[in-house]
């Protein structure tokens, strides 16, 4: 399947006020800031986006998969260290340490730091949909499963079962 512009969720779970990104992120990809939009229903959410182009990732393969590969050990890390990681959590982060235990909970058994780092489909079709009414993307969209090439995923798995 082709790349196009799939999408790798780093963790899109973090968000900066809109001037942070203004003042310190180069003005040449602010179509990529994060930012909150409010959707056709009147819910307001975060929009984060981050999409690699075909040719990109295909002339630099091993960037790709050293970063997947770091991403998998990562969310496998949070999710096999729970200790460790509220531990880490609470240092890094401005959540109030009562809160950090639920957050991890949540971000774990909710598959936002997805164990196995899956591409979750149905957030990539929300996401499309979301792209199309800020104007981003024409109808028809793109089927998630046609965007999304999960064989750098593989293959970082695949390397770090070695």
């Amino acid at each position: 399947m082709p790349m196009m512009n799939s999408v790798i969720d780093a963790d899109g779970h973090v968000f900066e006020i809109d001037e942070s990104w203004e003042t310190y992120a180069d003005p040449a990809y602010g179509d990529r800031w994060p930012r909150l939009i409010t959707d056709s229903s009147g819910r307001q959410v975060i929009f984060l986006k981050a999409d690699i182009r075909e040719g990109w990732a295909q002339k630099n393969r091993g960037v790709v998969i050293g970063y997947l590969k770091a991403l998998v050990s990562t969310y496998r890390w949070l999710h096999d260290n729970r200790e460790e990681a509220l531990k880490l959590l609470t240092s890094i982060t401005k959540l109030d340490k009562k809160y950090i235990p639920k957050s991890w909970e949540t971000y774990t058994k909710t598959q936002i730091w997805p164990r196995t780092s899956e591409v979750n489909l149905k957030g990539v079709q929300t996401l499309a949909r979301l792209m199309e009414e800020e104007g981003a993307l024409k109808k028809p969209l793109p089927k998630p499963e046609d965007i999304v090439d999960s064989s750098y995923l593989e293959e970082a798995r695949r390397g770090l079962a070695h």
